[in-house]
């Protein structure tokens, strides 16, 4: 039993021991501590802050180039415009010259197309006045023969007389111009 309590005060002075140690440290580093971590915070805020203005900045630059690019783009449309504007002013000259020329010719085709013109004019006219007289003449029918064929009771052919009188009555029509047979 003897060992027991030789080996119990042991570990009882070895804890207590330890015990104090942990205390003091605490105490010492606690102030330390608590002063790192205000140092800490407020070095990350101004980190934080750094960071957004930087990223700010860098923003813009990338804003100025690409505004810069597009200026650059506009320019460069716009002095091609200016050439090609130079060239079509001339060739709208030159166009310009070339209709005069040509008005001239249209209009003195003009003169020429009006007469034909007014020739083929009195010519449809009189053409169309014949037309009229022609048409009239064509509408104006007179009967020249009438024919009477009849059905039998009940009956839905023709009987062999009928038949006969049909075909006379076609006969007749075959040298005719312009008639018209009624059923």
């Amino acid at each position: 039993m003897k060992h027991i309590v030789l080996a119990g005060a042991m570990a009882l002075s070895v804890l207590s021991a330890c015990c104090a140690t942990k205390k003091y440290v605490a105490k010492t580093v606690a102030p330390v501590e608590t002063h790192v971590a205000s140092v800490e915070a407020k070095n990350d805020a101004k980190n934080t802050d750094q960071d957004k203005t930087i990223a700010g900045q860098g923003q813009q630059i990338q804003d100025l180039d690409r505004s810069l690019s597009q200026t650059k783009e506009k320019l460069t449309d716009t002095d091609a415009k200016a050439v090609s504007a130079g060239q079509a002013a001339q060739q709208a000259n030159q166009a310009a010259q070339q209709a005069g020329t040509s008005a001239q010719q249209a209009n003195q085709a003009a003169g020429r197309a009006q007469q034909s013109a007014d020739g083929a004019r009195t010519f449809a006219d009189q053409g169309l006045t014949r037309l009229e007289r022609t048409i009239d003449a064509s509408n104006k029918f007179q009967m020249s023969k009438s024919s009477t064929v009849l059905f039998g009771v009940n009956e839905s052919k023709l009987n062999a007389d009928g038949k006969k009188e049909l075909d006379y009555f076609a006969k007749q029509a075959e040298g005719l111009q312009r008639f018209v047979i009624e059923v």
